[in-house]
């Protein structure tokens, strides 16, 4: 069933995840934050909501942790002086390739078993379930 298969995979999939982060003390949402902003410069908390599947006090806490560890800072956006866009310091650019290493590793244990053709597949019918699921909401990728 659709429904089972997403449920496991979105809760042990972002377990596994969480184990893999733990030498660098981020778990997903943090690693998720780190890699929109990389992706997005600029983005602002409101528009990573959606993406952390969390709502807007809880990614307020995600992004003042990535703030105190040093990891990315927050600057008010030039169109729009009430809100404040989220960049990644030094630091957090640092950490990018260690990030995408750990991601590669993730999708590795992930994919055990799983011929490149059944990858192929499951991509195109993965992503056509997600734009069929978010085709409501406003694209910023």
């Amino acid at each position: 069933m659709l429904l089972c298969n997403i449920s496991i995979m979105n809760r042990y999939g972002k377990n596994q995840l969480d184990e893999l982060l733990i030498p660098y003390e981020l778990d997903w949402y943090q690693f998720a934050a780190i890699w929109l902003i990389d992706g997005i410069p600029g983005i602002s908390q409101n528009d990573i909501i959606p993406f952390l599947q969390t709502d807007k006090g809880n990614v307020s806490k995600i992004i003042k942790k990535l703030i105190e560890d040093e990891l990315v800072y927050t600057q008010k956006c030039e169109d729009d002086q009430r809100k404040k866009g989220c960049y990644l310091t030094l630091n957090g650019k640092n950490l990018v390739p260690t990030l995408k290493k750990v991601m590669s590793d993730w999708e590795e244990l992930l994919y055990q078993n799983i011929s490149k053709d059944e990858l192929a597949i499951f991509d195109k019918v993965s992503s056509q379930i997600s734009t069929n699921l978010t085709k409501h909401i406003e694209r910023l990728i």
